[in-house]
């Protein structure tokens, strides 16, 4: 069993966010939900699956002990 957490920090998700060819992230669509769009992350070219989701799960920050959070992207 694999078990693991992937975390992007600010300056890194900038960068994919920048960026035109894989590795990248960029915004699409939800598809069924008008004006609503998604994060995804493509680290390959021709992924089959349109790249993978990410979101405040990988951006938001609940420090420990605190009710504050910080959203870094």
């Amino acid at each position: 069993m694999d078990v693991h957490s992937h975390v992007y920090l600010p300056r890194y998700a900038t960068f994919l966010r920048a960026r035109a060819v894989p590795p990248r992230i960029f915004s699409r669509p939800v598809p069924g939900k008008p004006g609503a769009e998604e994060d995804r992350l493509v680290i390959l070219d021709n992924e089959p699956s349109g790249g993978r989701p990410v979101g405040p799960q990988v951006f938001l920050i609940q420090w420990e002990g605190s009710s504050a959070s910080e959203t870094v992207y």
